[in-house]
């Protein structure tokens, strides 16, 4: 999915990756709805608020009927089993994810490592590759993130924030 414009787009969930995908909407000429289970009061209201003045409509305490939207998109904390989203999937409206949105934009090949050990190990091993064949590449990891530079063969390093950053630190990273 890359083309949001003009649609009716429910966004389920507003912790990390919700708010995310709610500040990547706000620039995409959407009406954005954001339902959450949670109460208003467990949420940050002067993010809220704002939220509001730009727009965005709030639901909390609940999920409703999804028919009317366009677009899902649904946090991981969000089960695919909810009744509200197995309907409206059933009806042939899009469901999706932050990360398939985020994979679907991004203008170069991805290569995921996950496990228990050697991650950042295996991530420099195949950074070191990609390096020898004459690809860019970069490692968004726990540590560091180590972005291609403007100059041939050469790194830039900053220093990670989090052990995940967000979607749209992602995207801006790359």
């Amino acid at each position: 999915m890359t083309n949001f414009s003009h649609k009716k787009v429910a966004v389920l969930g507003f912790g990390l990756e919700g708010e995310s995908v709610v500040k990547f909407l706000l620039n995409q000429d959407v009406e954005v709805h954001v339902f959450d289970e949670k109460t208003e009061t467990e949420f940050d209201m002067g993010k809220i608020d704002s939220y509001k003045n730009a727009g965005v409509k709030f639901t909390f305490h609940t999920i409703p009927d999804l028919s009317s939207f366009d677009i899902i998109i649904r946090s991981p904390g969000v089960s695919l089993m909810k009744y509200e989203i197995e309907t409206a999937s059933a009806k042939g409206i899009l469901v999706t994810s932050s990360t398939k949105i985020f994979l679907d934009l991004c203008p170069c090949p991805i290569i995921g490592v996950t496990g228990t050990n050697g991650k950042t190990t295996f991530t420099y091993l195949l950074e070191s590759i990609a390096g020898k064949m004459g690809w860019k590449a970069g490692v968004i990891g726990t540590i560091n993130y180590r972005i291609p530079s403007e100059k041939p063969g050469e790194t830039e390093t900053l220093p990670a924030k989090n052990t995940t950053p967000n979607v749209l630190e992602i995207q801006k990273i790359l």
